[in-house]
């Protein structure tokens, strides 16, 4: 069984990978690129979504370095068997990842005064508000890691699908985007932040941790590991899209927003949905084969853009429109939106301007 992992000549996103396939004693190429030459055009047009680490095995090919990582790590004592326990360690790696974005930000910030000001930030805020958290974490856990919303769809809509869908009830309670944070509230959070998912007097965040925890059970979880790491990589594909949507509607400069919203619309709407559309095509209208909580995901971010920008973007796309259609229509979802009605800008507009 052939493995290459492709990544560059550092750690970064590559390296858990390198680490789990040395720990499970997987024999694999270790591919590594020089970052000071790249982007090569070339390499750089034939990767799913532009982008490494890329991970091949019997010549099928893996991206997004989570969906890799999980898959490696597959059939051993490294996967959680208990649902909500893996969902505690999928809400912890989401929120390192979080962690990592203000990493990657003062790393790659191309103006020095602006870079200085990251890494002081760095430094001063989120180093301690993320490696605190995490410590309290692993103390409450023996040393290891083991719904709210806001009235709008946002990151909580896909959570509400599923728990519709799959027929679970649930207490949907909503939080006024105009007057948070609420200090009180902000503190008891995990990480301060929305959706918050209750069960059974336990706690869960991060939005495709809960996804994910909800969808158990039932066959939107791919049974084939190969076929669940497709979901997962198409999965954080979209959370990748959604980071330029947050950036838009979050921007507090007017002429900064605008172009902001300009790129969004001429540049990254066509570079994800254009691959989402083929990933969609080549496995029968679904990212592996049937429908999946990925789909719901996909689902989500389509709403969120169209309610954010007052747009239609899946009518450019057959195959997104198609299997979004289905999950607006199917039932549950299809109540469920019947009851709900609506969004309102209103709270948007007042909250981000």
């Amino acid at each position: 069984m052939p493995r290459k992992l492709q990544y560059f000549d550092f750690n970064g996103l590559g390296e858990k990978i390198r680490y789990l396939l040395h720990y499970t004693g997987q024999e694999f190429e270790d591919v590594r690129h020089d970052i000071t030459t790249w982007p090569i055009p070339e390499i750089k047009e034939t990767l799913p979504f532009g982008q490494f680490p890329l991970y091949e095995e019997d010549g099928r090919v893996l991206c997004q370095s989570l969906a890799i990582a999980k898959y490696v790590a597959r059939g051993t004592d490294l996967i959680p068997s208990d649902p909500w326990k893996q969902a505690q360690v999928d809400s912890a790696v989401y929120s390192i990842m979080d962690y990592n974005k203000h990493v990657v930000a003062a790393v790659h910030e191309p103006d020095p005064q602006k870079k200085i000001e990251l890494r002081n930030k760095l430094f001063t805020e989120y180093i301690d508000y993320y490696f605190s958290r995490f410590e309290k974490l692993l103390k409450e856990n023996g040393g290891y890691f083991s719904g709210k919303y806001f009235d709008f769809n946002g990151l909580g809509e896909k959570i509400r699908y599923l728990l519709h869908y799959t027929g679970q009830e649930f207490e949907d309670v909503r939080h006024d985007i105009t007057t948070w944070p609420i200090p009180e509230i902000k503190e008891t959070l995990p990480f301060g932040q929305f959706p918050l998912y209750e069960e059974d007097g336990r706690v869960l965040c991060q939005s495709l941790a809960i996804a994910k925890y909800v969808a158990r059970g039932t066959d939107l979880i791919p049974s084939d590991p190969w076929k669940q790491a497709q979901v997962d990589s198409a999965v954080y594909s979209i959370m990748d899209y959604n980071k330029h949507v947050v950036a838009a509607v979050h921007e507090p400069d007017p002429q900064k927003k605008i172009e902001l919203r300009n790129k969004l619309f001429t540049e990254y709407i066509d570079y994800y949905f254009s691959r989402f559309e083929k990933l969609l095509k080549e496995n029968g209208g679904y990212f592996s084969g049937k429908l999946s909580w990925g789909e719901f995901v996909l689902c989500a971010a389509v709403d969120g853009t169209n309610f954010f920008f007052s747009t239609e973007i899946q009518k450019n796309y057959p195959a997104v429109k198609a299997v979004c259609e289905e999950i607006w229509n199917a039932p549950g979802v299809k109540e469920y939106i019947a009851a709900r009605g609506p969004y309102s800008l209103d709270g948007i507009k007042k909250r981000f301007g």
